[in-house]
């Protein structure tokens, strides 16, 4: 079963002490027989809660290779934000077909923005900003929005994201 994480998971996780678990974490034989061996020598640094949420973000990370490249290095994914994540390919048709929308209908002016309804953890908000487009993700699971400015920080991508009951 996956881990539900927390507001706090991501505070940990993004802070300085949990960069420097995930790095070390990044490069760990992460299976089952040897977590028997690991967990006890982290859990002398780092708390049950916080081993346990770097531990899962390493895994997803692996997972995530597939939807996002090396991009998921530097990634946050609850398991099921990572399998609700749109493929790379639908996320690129998306942006391009919004942005052939907007050329024939009438192009966006510097004060429109794309909303991007139930963002998760920021996918498409992250392709359709790096397609030029001014957009704000949001979503009523203020962790998974933690997770979307964390991703699109880490990305070097300008979107904005917000906890909100769409």
């Amino acid at each position: 079963m996956s881990k539900a994480f927390t507001l706090d998971d991501i505070a940990f996780l993004t802070s300085d002490k949990g960069d420097t678990l995930l790095q070390k974490l990044a490069t760990e034989d992460l299976s089952d027989r040897n977590l028997i061996n690991l967990i006890p020598k982290l859990r002398g640094t780092y708390s049950a809660e916080q081993t346990s949420a770097a531990i899962e973000t390493v895994k997803l990370r692996h997972k995530a290779v597939d939807k996002f490249g090396d991009e998921a290095a530097k990634m946050l994914f609850t398991q099921d934000a990572l399998e609700q994540a749109s493929d790379p390919l639908i996320r690129k048709y998306r942006s391009n077909k919004i942005a052939r929308i907007d050329d024939d209908i009438h192009p966006i002016t510097p004060d429109e923005q794309i909303i991007d309804a139930g963002c998760g953890i920021g996918s498409d908000t992250i392709a359709l900003a790096r397609n030029g487009f001014s957009v704000v993700g949001y979503d009523l699971d203020e962790t998974r929005i933690k997770m979307a400015q964390h991703n699109a920080a880490r990305l070097n991508v300008g979107a904005r994201f917000a906890t909100l009951d769409i």
